[in-house]
């Protein structure tokens, strides 16, 4: 397995996985399921989702992650506290 590269700063990265053993369980209530988490994932994140699809065994995202501003104590125990990204305009594609 290749190391994970570490990254600074914004850009743009393509994400996938599959379901183990090559098993084809996403069907479309799955697929409804995923999308769903999928957003709300992207929102509590901020990142933006360009573009995704979803088969039966697998995933792709293609998302694009945003320069961080630098967060205080205070900033980060908003987002703990559940007053975080979502208050903060994040965009869900």
């Amino acid at each position: 397995m290749r190391p994970l590269a570490k990254a600074e700063g914004a850009g743009y990265y393509h994400v996938m996985s599959r379901v183990i053993e090559r098993q084809m369980v996403l069907g479309r209530g799955g697929k409804e399921k995923f999308r769903k988490l999928m957003r709300l994932v992207s929102q509590f994140c901020e990142v933006d989702i360009l573009t995704w699809t979803c088969l039966s065994n697998h995933w792709h995202i293609l998302l694009y992650v945003r320069e961080r501003p630098e967060v205080s104590d205070e900033g980060e125990s908003e987002v703990v506290h559940g007053r975080g990204p979502s208050q903060h305009g994040a965009a869900v594609l």
